[in-house]
């Protein structure tokens, strides 16, 4: 894997460059990240709102050969 960028973002208006990466729409991309991450962060007593911070990086696959 080659990282080739990483960046900071939110949740609620997370950074188009992240979407296109993962394929999603703005709601696929919040609906599957509060599967994900909700009951995890539940548990800590925290929940993803709007305002978190996300930390995203972009990769490629190199051949491991």
């Amino acid at each position: 894997m080659r990282i080739l960028e990483c960046f900071e973002t939110t949740f609620g208006d997370p950074a188009r460059r992240l979407l296109e990466g993962e394929g999603s729409t703005l709601s696929q991309f919040q609906e599957g990240h509060e599967r994900a991450w909700g009951e995890w962060l539940a548990g800590l007593g925290k929940k993803l709102t709007d305002d978190i911070v996300l930390f995203a990086e972009r990769f490629e696959l190199v051949d491991a050969a």
